[in-house]
């Protein structure tokens, strides 16, 4: 693991250059390292599978993909997403036997570990020069716990405010603006920090914390920026007639892009707010 004095990352003022920089410095690395795209497009098609096989189970799971009615989802990706359309919340556990709740957690295990997979190797191709595609194993495993704990955190906010909230705007706005937000922005570069340098989770978000302290702004429209790519991009699929194969090529063709774009934009902010002054 990499020493924490190498770990101490210091924010930058935020500004719209910044936010630019990292944008345009994301987009060059995707132009030289195109492979990188290769593990979230295999990943979207697993993840596409799963989405159907949710369907067709009988866990209680909702399917929002874009343009759902016409209402905005919004959302803030502290990882990508690989089931972009499945809604999953507490109604999901209700009632479950002990076989079906331990077959449900395995299966979110299976889909943290196969994100953790996918972005862990795309952040190392981004970031790495030729000789290598695959980080070490430990930072994988890293990543995989982190993800799970990420993942736990974002079911156990919507759990909240579906008891707390009771579906009211107002309510469901505070806790985004307050809560989801902030929380996002704080987590952002954890991902870097764990494979580019070795950190375990805690490490990387104290040094993710401190790095992007300085530029909240630019980095909320990043996730937020992220998260409505990753949703607008499910549509793709309602070109398709059957909806089962709608959903799967919708998964596919979001988590192929938003992902690979999402560990591009990490690397890239990355190297520009942890670059000396």
């Amino acid at each position: 693991m990499a020493d924490d004095d190498s770990l101490s990352g210091t924010g930058t003022p935020d500004s719209s250059d910044g936010f630019v920089a990292i944008l345009v410095a994301a987009f060059a690395l995707l132009r030289r390292r195109p492979i990188a795209a290769v593990p979230f497009v295999l990943a979207g098609c697993l993840g596409g599978a799963s989405t159907v096989a949710r369907l067709e189970s009988a866990y209680p799971v909702g399917v929002a993909p874009f343009p759902d009615d016409g209402l905005v989802h919004v959302s803030v990706p502290v990882v990508p997403v690989l089931e972009p359309v499945v809604e999953i919340g507490p109604a999901a556990l209700l009632g479950l036997k002990s076989r079906f709740f331990a077959f449900l957690v395995g299966w979110q295990l299976s889909i943290a570990l196969l994100t953790a997979v996918a972005f862990a190797i795309a952040v190392w191709t981004l970031a790495r020069e030729p000789g290598g595609i695959v980080p070490p194993l430990s930072r994988i495993g890293w990543l995989f716990a982190y993800t799970v704990v990420v993942q736990l955190g974002v079911f156990a906010v919507t759990a909240a405010v579906a008891v707390w909230a009771r579906g009211e705007f107002g309510a469901v706005l505070l806790v985004f603006g307050f809560v989801v937000v902030p929380a996002g922005v704080a987590l952002f570069l954890a991902p870097a920090y764990i494979v580019l340098e070795g950190a375990g989770p805690l490490t990387a978000s104290r040094c993710s914390l401190a790095a992007t302290g300085g530029r909240p702004v630019s980095i909320a429209g990043l996730l937020l920026g992220l998260g409505s790519l990753g949703y607008v991009l499910t549509g793709v699929g309602q070109i398709v007639p059957s909806s089962s194969l709608a959903v799967a090529v919708g998964t596919v063709v979001s988590v192929g892009i938003a992902g690979t774009v999402h560990a591009a934009v990490v690397v890239a902010a990355h190297r520009d707010i942890d670059r000396p002054s």
